[in-house]
């Protein structure tokens, strides 16, 4: 009998042990998870970065980075397809995302300027706080 209570006794302290160890390593996925949560968005913002300055994967001349502006109206035009291709809207934040340049503070305020100019111009109307074609 004092082996059945010896069996019984270690049964019960290796499932206590084992379901310990489990709670740990659940506690250290969901931290994991996390880290490479920020990880994920601090990768997607870099590449946000890198894409609104125009840089590619190799380092290329100082001369070579530098880029021409743009035609006049041609953010205006380049906003217009975006909403276009969205009929259902797109809020200021969801067309600056899309269009890779959210974090650039001056290409923001370029969409910025292009959206008012559209509206002004009756080509967008904004419905409940997104931009819908005309």
């Amino acid at each position: 009998m004092a082996r059945q209570a010896t069996f019984a006794t270690f049964m019960k302290s290796e499932r206590a042990r084992l379901d310990k160890a489990r709670k740990n390593a659940l506690a250290k996925r969901t931290t994991l998870e996390k880290d490479i949560q920020t990880i994920e968005r601090e990768l997607t913002a870099l590449d946000a970065y890198r894409k609104a300055k125009g840089v590619t994967g190799k380092r290329a001349p100082k001369r070579a980075v530098r880029r021409a502006t743009g035609r006049r109206g041609e953010k205006r035009q380049a906003v217009l397809n975006f909403i276009v291709q969205n009929p259902q809207g797109l809020s200021r934040g969801e067309l600056l995302v899309k269009m890779g340049v959210k974090g650039n503070k001056s290409a923001e305020q370029s969409v910025s300027n292009a959206l008012s100019a559209l509206k002004k111009a009756a080509k967008v109307n904004s419905r409940a706080g997104k931009y819908v074609p005309a």
